[in-house]
């Protein structure tokens, strides 16, 4: 299983060194809890209040810290498939309202193109609608837990719809990533800094490598949620350099007092998953160093994550090498 390896590799990266056999266990678990939710919005404090109650069970079970660790980020991994069909949803829905807007205004924009360029558009439109509703008409149950409980793939497309426009806007939120950093490093980390930024300066490594002062970690990352590439979790662009740049950023900000890694290496994934299976970077002294080295490359080359992405690109390769071998077994 990918996500099982992604796992292995992510927790050794940050030195929690618990074998693979047991890591591929408890992922198979953490499947298995977090899949009996069903039903829009997605349902961020539920997850959280079912996951931390099987943390606590967890702990009273003697897990070890690595343990918990594995299944907090086997967990996050799924949470990651939820938080882009969120995305997509209210960028659908968003979608819809532009389509309509662009309808309502129809007479006004016939008088500003050419007979060419109308029929273009107005055949584009009415694709756009006819898509628009089938998803309003599925009756297949919605994949994800959401504030709404259990309801079809259409009764979410239209309660989205019903949202004004502005609050459709800022797709991408601050709160998918406290949402991440929470399933994380609970039962790792104090409650208090799970899913809150930092407030004290943090280095990595040699001293001289720091990062931004807290003050200016909120305005950073409302920055961050702005720019995010929404398109690309519909696998639009170059998915694997998107990944890294992003990745990239997000360290570079350094937003909690730990978990960073764990945290960048996902919303890594939350791009790739979109096309690719789950990517792991290899946590030996050798991958080690050169993810070190990629990360120096891009702070000392303007952001430049070529390398990093390179990194990626070569763990994937590794994989569907793998699949061809057991294809051929």
């Amino acid at each position: 299983m990918s996500i099982a390896r992604a796992v292995h590799e992510s927790n050794w990266q940050e030195g929690i060194y618990l074998d693979e056999g047991r890591t591929r266990e408890l992922t198979e678990i953490a499947f298995n809890d977090l899949n009996a939710f069903k039903g829009p919005h997605l349902d961020m404090d539920g997850v959280i209040t079912a996951h931390r109650i099987k943390v606590i069970e967890l702990r009273k079970n003697k897990t070890t810290v690595e343990e918990v660790a594995a299944y907090n980020l086997s967990a996050a991994h799924i949470a990651l498939n939820w938080i882009r069909s969120d995305i997509m949803g209210r960028t659908l829905a968003l979608l819809h309202k532009a389509v309509y807007i662009l309808q309502e205004k129809n007479a006004d924009i016939h008088e500003r193109l050419t007979p060419e360029q109308y029929a273009d558009l107005k055949a584009k439109l009415d694709k756009a609608q006819e898509a628009m509703s089938e998803l309003f008409n599925s009756d297949m149950p919605l994949s994800f837990p959401t504030v709404l409980g259990e309801i079809t793939e259409g009764e979410y497309y239209k309660a989205l719809s019903d949202l004004k426009l502005e609050e459709l806007s800022g797709i991408f939120r601050i709160e998918y990533i406290h949402f991440l950093h929470r399933i994380t490093m609970m039962g790792i980390r104090s409650p208090k800094d799970c899913g809150s930024f930092r407030k004290v300066p943090v280095s990595v490594g040699t001293p001289d490598v720091f990062f931004p002062p807290p003050l200016l970690v909120p305005g950073l990352m409302e920055e961050f949620v702005k720019k995010f590439p929404i398109m690309s979790l519909a696998g639009r662009g170059d998915t694997i350099m998107t990944s890294a740049m992003i990745s990239y950023r997000f360290v570079r900000i350094h937003p909690y007092i730990d978990g960073n890694g764990r945290i960048s290496r996902l919303i890594m994934n939350l791009i790739l998953t979109s096309r690719f299976p789950a990517v792991h970077l290899k946590a030996d002294s050798g991958g080690k160093k050169k993810y070190g080295y990629a990360l120096k490359r891009a702070n000392s080359h303007q952001g430049d994550a070529t390398a990093l992405a390179c990194i990626i690109a070569m763990s994937l390769k590794t994989i569907y090498e793998s699949i061809l071998e057991s294809l051929g077994n």
